[in-house]
């Protein structure tokens, strides 16, 4: 497998990658909000301007949540190591 890094510490496979388009289209801000309405937007762009907006394949919501809560807490043991 073959990972493309996609900003802060982010990673997607590329295998799963269906299009890489710009946020500014209107078909584009409507896809974006039916997501969000789905519940199947996930924004990691840690708050900065979204550059590029990655459709992918499929997407299992559970594997993402687990990937996602494992990485928060690497987080929290990195800063309570840090902080002794």
């Amino acid at each position: 497998m073959l990972f493309v890094d996609i900003g802060f510490s982010n990673y997607v496979e590329v295998g799963k990658i269906l299009t890489v388009n710009r946020p500014d289209s209107s078909p584009i801000k409507r896809m974006i909000q039916q997501a969000k309405d789905s519940n199947r937007f996930l924004d990691l762009t840690a708050r900065q301007k979204t550059r590029s907006i990655i459709t992918l394949k499929s997407l299992r919501m559970e594997s993402l949540l687990q990937h996602l809560l494992f990485r928060q807490l690497q987080f929290i043991e990195r800063e309570t190591f840090n902080k002794t």
